[in-house]
């Protein structure tokens, strides 16, 4: 399958062919202030009892990590923004570190002085995103299942139904909760709460 660009800034890993070879660990689909998105946790797969593990980087798509210069106040008294808020430069440091599994030193860069933020750009209005995500379901090692994950404000709630993960919004979910009664309330009508 040829690459999918949905979105200039997304840049996938180099054999990425959306739940062939990968699998998604946990899918989100979140309700934030600019829209709902879908990112994921994913993992290569060797075979139906293999997952490996990717660099940090690699790991999750329809999310981007971007540093940013923390701000702080312009103390030289020269200057034409002085006294006022002004982003400061994000440093890179290049580090040369042995690594035990090559036998070889290798460079490993880190950002400093700078805060990361989380860019969303995978929109679950997408039907054919919708679609590819779909595919990186399924089993995973140790009898378990992709994660399905709807979450707003500060709250995740896992869904144990694929069905209602894909067919409702965030917002859907969210009104359907809040107009239900309780868990406990329903457990407790069950008979599982005394």
């Amino acid at each position: 399958m040829p690459k999918l660009q949905i979105e200039e800034n997304w840049q996938q890993p180099k054999d990425f062919d959306w739940g062939k070879s990968w699998r998604a660990v946990r899918i989100w689909k979140e309700l934030r202030a600019d829209g709902e998105f879908l990112y994921a946790f994913i993992v290569k797969k060797y075979s139906e009892t293999d997952l490996g593990e990717l660099k940090d980087e690699e790991l999750w798509i329809g999310r981007n990590v971007e540093y940013r210069g923390k701000r702080k106040f312009d103390v030289d008294p020269k200057s034409a923004t002085f006294s006022k808020r002004i982003d400061e430069k994000p440093q890179v440091v290049t580090e040369e570190v042995y690594n035990d599994s090559t036998g070889k030193y290798e460079d490993q860069t880190y950002t400093v002085n700078a805060k990361k933020i989380y860019v969303y750009n995978h929109k679950a209005s997408n039907v054919e995103l919708v679609r590819h995500y779909q595919s990186l379901c399924g089993s995973l090692p140790g009898g378990t299942a992709t994660q399905l994950i709807m979450l707003y404000g500060s709250r995740p709630v896992t869904i144990d139904n694929p069905n209602d993960f894909w067919k409702h919004t965030v917002k859907e979910f969210k009104e359907i909760e809040q107009k239900s009664d309780s868990i406990f309330d329903r457990e407790k009508a069950k008979g599982q709460v005394k």
